[in-house]
């Protein structure tokens, strides 16, 4: 299943294929939050996307694959972040996100791919 935004709501759907690159606009919802089956969320290369990433991305406690790559997201990204325990692949590169690196992204323990490449993030991991 993959999310899908029709009129300004978003909910599931049985879609083929990711929503990468189809020319998406806007801004991540805060209501996303409750998307809570999510596994998978791949908005990449989607250069209309912008804003900031809400801390309400830290309730999709099922989510294992986080790609927002290349799209003009900003601003610092929220510690919540740390709250995705099954998160496996993060890549959130070629953006614009900025200040410190959330320490608790040293509390997923199940990540294997970490790209923060590409932004203006400071800070050890």
């Amino acid at each position: 299943m993959i999310l899908v935004a029709i009129s300004g709501r978003a909910s599931l759907a049985e879609i083929p294929g990711t929503l990468s690159s189809i020319g998406l606009l806007g801004i991540l919802p805060g209501d996303i939050q409750g998307l809570s089956e999510l596994e998978t969320l791949d908005l990449s290369y989607n250069k209309g996307l912008s804003g900031h990433l809400p801390s309400a991305i830290g309730n999709l406690a099922n989510l294992t694959t986080l790609i927002l790559a290349g799209c003009n997201f900003n601003g610092e990204l929220p510690d919540s972040i740390g709250s995705l325990s099954k998160l496996v692949f993060l890549s959130l590169h070629s953006n614009g996100f900025s200040g410190t690196i959330p320490q608790a992204i040293g509390n997923l323990s199940k990540l294997y791919w970490l790209d923060l490449s590409a932004n203006k993030l400071t800070g050890n991991i």
